[in-house]
């Protein structure tokens, strides 16, 4: 049987200005029953890329929290194609920040891989992160969109009905293997840590900074405690 035909595409290729956004997403708000886990994320994006912000949340989110959401809101797609020189980092613990509202890495790298990478704040690449599981696939990144298309076309042959029958299946695995509840669990530990006398003073310190460079050199410093 035939496949049925492609809708038209919502965008004309030829009327595209890579100088300007594709798409602007503003205040966009996620939350669980008992609250917030974001609000006032803003994505604008351009042709190939796409930049997270995270605004306020009563936290006090600094620049370097807003680079750690965007691995966060990237952990919630079904699938991720990384250009061959993307990086991944968290790197916010030694800035008293218990990672972010959401803490994905356990279930993205393995319980042992993500207290590493959340403990040292290290950086991996794209070739790494393909090996733990974090990503699908790696592409040159002038090949970024063409093969993110081509992966994406072929998924849109399963029928949808299909298609989301088995998401939901895969969904509902990682519910029963406790992932919801741990999510739920680590999002009222994030918020109790940023309330913590340590934490404030820290928050404190940092207002106080000149610059993000300053920031992350007195991090790089340790804690005293």
């Amino acid at each position: 049987m035939p496949h049925p035909p492609r809708p038209a595409p919502l965008l004309d290729r030829a009327t595209i200005d890579p100088g300007k956004p594709l798409i602007e997403f503003k205040d966009v708000r996620m939350g669980f029953d008992e609250g917030d886990v974001l609000r006032g994320v803003s994505f604008t994006v351009l042709p190939g890329e796409t930049k997270v912000f995270l605004g306020e949340s009563g936290s006090g989110k600094t620049l370097i929290m807003k680079l750690a959401a965007g691995l966060m809101l990237a952990a919630m797609c079904d699938l991720i194609v990384a250009a061959d020189d993307a990086v991944f980092s968290n790197p916010v613990l030694r800035l008293t920040g218990a990672g972010v509202e959401l803490l994905v890495e356990p279930w993205e790298l393995g319980i042992r891989k993500a207290k590493e990478f959340l403990l040292t704040g290290d950086t991996i690449d794209a070739q790494e992160a393909w090996r733990l599981g974090l990503v699908n696939r790696v592409v040159p990144r002038v090949e970024l969109e063409a093969r993110t298309r081509e992966l994406a076309d072929r998924i849109a042959l399963v029928p949808p009905v299909t298609a989301q029958t088995v998401k939901d299946s895969l969904n509902q695995t990682g519910t029963l293997m406790g992932k919801r509840d741990a999510l739920k669990y680590h999002f009222m530990a994030h918020h109790w840590v940023h309330n913590t006398a340590t934490a404030l003073d820290a928050l404190a310190a940092r207002k106080a900074k000149g610059s993000m460079r300053e920031v992350m050199a007195e991090r790089d410093k340790g804690h005293p405690e």
